[in-house]
């Protein structure tokens, strides 16, 4: 049966709110895969904006080779 809450929860929220705790500086190495492969890069600009759904922002430079993944 489908939740009417949406899709089902990946983390807790304790669990994305230590790690938004443990994170000593504004940066975050954003890591991604599809059928080409792993793929990633530091995001020097990175912030949460909700915690249920648990939910990062984070700035890609458009160049980036990591972006279509």
């Amino acid at each position: 049966m489908n939740d009417p809450a949406g899709p089902a929860r990946l983390i807790e929220i304790k669990d994305f709110w230590r790690a938004i705790g443990e994170r000593a500086i504004g940066a975050a190495v954003v890591t991604a895969a599809d059928i080409h492969g792993p793929a990633g890069f530091l995001a020097l600009s990175a912030t949460h904006l909700c915690a249920d759904p648990p939910m990062m922002m984070v700035s890609i430079d458009k160049r980036t080779s990591a972006l279509s993944r």
